[in-house]
C-alpha cells in the first residue's frame, strides 16, 4: 500500500515538474520556422540536466572517494543511487526556480 502511494506521489510530482518547464518554455520561447513541441523540449531538458547532474555526481564520488551502494531497491526496481538522486534533484529544480524567479 506504501509502495502504490509513492508511486502516485512521484508521478504527480512527475507531471507537475514537466508542466513547470513547460511553461517557462512557452515564456522564453522564440518564434522560428520549426518548433519543437514544449513536452518534447522539457522532456529533452529534464534528461539533459539529470544526465548533467549524474555525470558531476560521479565524478565527485570518485574524487572523494565515497562509498555509494551499487543499487537501491525502491518500489521492487534496483537503481543506481545516484541517477536516482539526480532525478530527484531534476525534478526539484523547476520549483526551486519558480520561488527565486518569480515574475
Amino acid at each position: 500500500m506504501h509502495e502504490l502511494i509513492l508511486l502516485l506521489i512521484l508521478c504527480l510530482f512527475f507531471s507537475l515538474s514537466l508542466r513547470l518547464r513547460i511553461k517557462v518554455l512557452r515564456q522564453s520561447s522564440e518564434l522560428s520556422q520549426t518548433q519543437a513541441s514544449p513536452v518534447s523540449t522539457a522532456l529533452t531538458d529534464l534528461v539533459s540536466t539529470a544526465g548533467g547532474i549524474y555525470l558531476s555526481l560521479i565524478l565527485l564520488v570518485s574524487f572523494l572517494k565515497v562509498d555509494v551502494p551499487e543499487k537501491l531497491t525502491c518500489l521492487a526496481v534496483s537503481v543506481d543511487p545516484l541517477a536516482l538522486i539526480s532525478l530527484i534533484i531534476t525534478l526539484i529544480q523547476p520549483f526551486v526556480f519558480s520561488i527565486f524567479y518569480k515574475d
